[in-house]
């Protein structure tokens, strides 16, 4: 039997503190758990005052202390569904994004003390270390700290803590005998993904790592507790750096720092500074360390490192793709055919053999209209690998196993190399595949990859999603760091000393991916406009065919 006794004042307290002592019997156990009312704000504050010190040498003996005030306002918001939150290097992003979720789980307790037993909220990363830090020394230790906790721990239906992270779990005593309980998510374990239950808050750790579909995924998970608790739950709390602010992550801030757009998704972004975090930086922005590296540092990655500010990189060719519209975790359709567009990296030092994966669907709409979207749904994207290592690699691909295929290449794999055989003729003999060549000129070529990025005019999506596997390509784009060197590699215009773009025609690096799209696209779509085909050369010989190659894309 399990059933609340009594619910009391635990001892005469100010007005703005009034914890109820909830005593419940489950079995011939009795067990006391006292929680707040309404976590205010004194009331948080006094809660913060029985914790372990933050700052033991700045603030001795006052318990808990937010670094700074943008801090307290992170904690203290409550007008958003999603927080994004930019910290700088030591800007105690960890510990405050955990504080808000800790503080979460007791306020849900408080507000359904007879329900709230038998739910859960997760701490979600990359992988099972980076939860490490917000789930045990954090959430775990402020639990503890709580006298009317502690006391259950080791009794049935008390506080329990796993002594591993991956998976991992607290488990908190609620009135009603059950527990509330927070695990930990890994997005790369299959066997503990995100599962169709819905958690009361999610605290995505090190979010810049996680996928744009993660962010979906997770708004979807927290919609069921939104919509019962009228919005007062079901918080997605994300905190993360800014990795060379590439990708869906400080795209995402950007866009929320635009309080029209925040109001419409119910978002609210921060940057914790890490002069912001006095407890790590001495005197904050006159920190003499900071001083040194604000001197030493390019401006834009001090911004990006200590002030947690996105600083994307400038003058890219293709500034309209957005990491939040077109990378999306398309599948594979084995009844469709596949589309190959290959470049073989002719071009310089920076060159790798890139192959593009896609194929064309037909997407159906509640009214029954359909439009056509091309997803690229993997990639080949190597350095220093041979054609016939190539070819080999792509028959090794599950996708191979596709009778319909379509290949496409850049016009210079027609051609020899001395005595070798040219691209088309090895991909014959090695694979079978007959490969159609394209010569497209650069402005042409740029102008129809933009198209594909635009918006459907009637339909409202974009033509092109991306899944995240194709790292080459969408490193090209300025989504994420170049799988060759883990480093930002972007297909860029020509920019003087100033950061200036100069010129017409952009540097012929790091666009083998793209190029190999647009040979793809423009045999298969067309050219942008109707005046943009080539004037096709009367070429005599070989080496006057490799001369006019240099001209074009």
């Amino acid at each position: 039997m399990c059933g609340v006794i009594a619910a009391s004042l635990l001892w005469p307290a100010p007005s703005t503190f009034s914890p109820i002592r909830y005593v419940y019997l489950r079995g011939r156990s009795f067990h006391f758990v006292t929680l707040p009312i309404v976590l205010s704000e004194p009331v948080i504050r006094a809660l913060w005052s029985q914790l372990d010190d933050s700052d033991p040498v700045g603030h001795p003996g006052q318990g808990w202390v937010a670094p700074s005030a943008v801090h307290e306002e992170f904690i203290f918001n409550d007008t958003a569904e999603t927080y994004l939150v930019c910290g700088g290097d030591r800007g105690a992003k960890t510990t405050t994004t955990a504080m808000k979720a800790y503080l979460l789980a007791l306020e849900f307790i408080s507000t359904y003390p007879l329900d709230a037993g038998g739910n859960v909220a997760w701490v979600v990363a990359d992988n099972y270390n980076l939860t490490a830090t917000e789930m045990r020394d954090c959430i775990g230790e402020w639990l503890m700290q709580m006298p009317e906790i502690a006391q259950t721990r080791g009794k049935e239906g008390g506080f329990r803590q796993t002594a591993r992270i991956d998976p991992g779990s607290i488990e908190i005593p609620t009135p009603n005998g059950k527990t509330f309980k927070i695990e930990t998510k890994s997005v790369g374990d299959p066997m503990n993904a995100m599962r169709a239950e819905g958690p009361v808050w999610i605290l995505a750790c090190e979010a810049a790592l996680l996928s744009h579909d993660f962010y979906l995924r997770a708004q979807g998970r927290l919609g069921q507790i939104r919509g019962q608790s009228n919005g007062k739950f079901g918080q997605l709390i994300m905190s993360g750096t800014l990795e060379g602010s590439l990708g869906w992550y400080p795209t995402q801030y950007m866009k929320w720092k635009s309080e029209t757009e925040a109001a419409l998704d119910k978002a609210a972004v921060f940057s914790f500074r890490s002069q912001d975090n006095p407890f790590a930086w001495p005197g904050g922005a006159e920190n003499t360390q900071l001083k040194q590296l604000e001197r030493e540092l390019p401006e834009a990655l001090f911004m990006e490192r200590y002030l947690a500010v996105p600083s994307p990189p400038s003058g890219r060719v293709h500034d309209r793709f957005d990491s939040t519209v077109h990378v999306k975790e398309v599948e594979y359709d084995p009844a469709l055919p596949i589309y190959l567009g290959m470049d073989p990296g002719y071009s310089g030092a920076s060159s790798n053999y890139a192959i593009v994966v896609a194929q064309k669907k037909n997407i159906q709409r509640p009214d029954g209209r359909s439009f056509q979207q091309w997803h690229v749904i993997d990639q080949i994207y190597e350095h220093h690998m041979t054609v016939d290592e190539i070819c080999q690699k792509a028959m090794d691909q599950y996708w191979w196993k596709n009778p319909k295929k379509i290949g496409v290449i850049d016009i210079a794999g027609s051609f020899h190399a001395g005595a070798q055989e040219s691209n088309t003729e090895v991909w014959q003999k090695k694979t079978g595949l007959t490969l159609m060549h394209e010569r497209v000129n650069i402005q042409p070529g740029i102008d129809r990859f933009n198209t594909m990025l635009q918006y459907d005019p009637e339909f409202r999506e974009p033509k092109v999603l991306f899944h995240p596997r194709c790292t080459g390509i969408l490193s090209e784009l300025g989504h994420c760091l170049s799988p060759v060197d883990n480093r930002p590699h972007i297909y860029s215009w020509n920019k003087n000393r100033m950061g200036d773009v100069i010129g017409k025609v952009p540097k012929d690096d790091f666009c083998d991916g793209i190029k190999a799209l647009t040979y793809l696209w423009i045999n298969q779509v067309g050219y942008a406009t109707a005046n943009q085909g080539p004037k096709r050369p009367h070429v005599r010989n070989i080496r006057s065919r490799r001369r006019a190659a240099l001209t074009r894309y």
